[in-house]
């Protein structure tokens, strides 16, 4: 009997201090804070619909911060926003190893005010402070009143590995000196690594791209930057930009390559199965790609139509491939714009491209023009012209 009496106080003992311990060490939610919607799904997201608006709240920036800084606390790296409209007032900061997402860009909805970036890494705030891994998905992002004039809606600072997908953003049509849309930069400070970022799969409308990343990727995009300078902008080495549709700006066309930060040669551009659209009557596509100072680089097996002025217009630039290439009825200016000029370039190859034009042009332009340069040096072979008698000698 004693013996017994000892096994079932000892029990007793055992169980009281285990599930005293795992009550301690039992992160328990705070409830002023937390609606009475489950707080983390089975699947171990945390739910922003989970967190509740406090009465000091104006919009949903808080409740939103609240709960990526809750994931981060407790190392859940995904933070859903269900298929609703959010307001925001103030950047949304994320952190390393951590996505973003809602369930679908045409449903999850954030509504941003002001000049201010929709949603930021933490090097936004954080001078020299770096992130890696984070990804926002599945989100569309607009604004309310005149939108971004200085801004950028998605702002990720000191980046790598990070990435943007199948996300909406659109800007108000503003003047062309103004900026929206997604930016990847790095700030002077930062040291770390700064590359393999993405955009993928993005729809933007009055918005742009800029790349200041290496080995990042550009693709499956519909972007529209006909109200901004650009629709996209390398301003690093090493880029590929692949299967998008680009409609371009008049200032500095689609695809601007140009490193404008500290002024080097940009090289391992590659820039591959694009469909540069200029015909839109009402949209000043300017050239399909412009690009100065650039080397050991590649334009293959893209369609460039109807662009206002060039397809492709580079100048100081040497060793690169322009190959494969269709260009259709480009010019609709009518300014004598040439399908591709060399500006002052070196040891380029320009080979089987193919040229078409079916208006009858007054100031009509070359196919292939090289000027600047006292003779020729570089290399144009298997290259076929249709309709002549719409182009200029080249």
């Amino acid at each position: 009997m004693k013996r017994k009496s000892y096994l079932i106080v000892s029990l007793f003992c055992f169980l009281f201090f285990y599930l005293g311990y795992t009550v301690q060490h039992t992160q328990i939610p705070n409830h002023s804070e937390i609606s009475n919607r489950s707080e983390i799904s089975n699947d171990n997201i945390v739910n922003v619909e989970s967190f509740k608006k406090k009465n000091s709240d104006s919009d949903d920036t808080l409740r939103i911060q609240r709960a990526i800084d809750y994931a981060k606390a407790n190392k859940i790296n995904t933070v859903l926003l269900e298929s609703k409209t959010y307001k925001t007032s103030s950047p949304i900061v994320l952190y390393s190893d951590m996505k973003l997402t809602g369930e679908n860009k045409a449903a999850t909805i954030i509504l941003s005010t002001g000049d201010i970036p929709t949603i930021v890494s933490e090097g936004y705030f954080s001078v020299g402070k770096g992130s890696s891994s984070i990804q926002i998905e599945n989100i569309g992002i607009h604004p309310i009143g005149e939108g971004k004039k200085t801004k950028y809606a998605i702002e990720m600072v000191n980046t790598y590995n990070s990435s943007i997908k199948n996300c909406y953003i659109v800007e108000s049509e503003r003047t062309k000196n103004d900026v929206g849309g997604i930016r990847f930069s790095k700030d002077s400070t930062y040291q770390g690594n700064h590359f393999v970022n993405a955009v993928r799969e993005c729809q933007l409308r009055n918005a742009s791209i800029v790349m200041e990343s290496t080995d990042s990727y550009i693709q499956s995009n519909e972007i529209w930057g006909h109200t901004r300078s650009f629709a996209i902008h390398l301003v690093k080495s090493s880029q590929f930009v692949t299967t998008n549709q680009i409609v371009g700006s008049s200032v500095h066309g689609g695809i601007w390559i140009e490193d404008t930060k500290d002024g080097r040669e940009l090289q391992l551009i590659r820039i591959t199965d694009n469909f540069f659209d200029g015909s839109y009557d009402r949209v000043d596509s300017g050239a399909g790609i412009t690009g100065n100072k650039i080397k050991l680089s590649r334009i293959s097996s893209n369609d460039f139509w109807r662009q206002m002025d060039e397809g492709i217009k580079l100048s100081n630039s040497h060793s690169t491939t322009i190959t494969g290439n269709v260009f259709s009825n480009n010019n609709r200016r009518n300014a004598g714009k040439d399908d591709i000029l060399l500006d002052k370039c070196l040891a380029c190859v320009v080979s089987e491209n193919t040229f078409k034009r079916e208006n009858m042009d007054t100031n009509k332009g070359s196919a292939i023009k090289s000027i600047n340069l006292a003779e020729n040096k570089n290399v144009f072979s298997n290259n076929v012209i249709y309709s002549t008698q719409y182009y200029n000698p080249n």
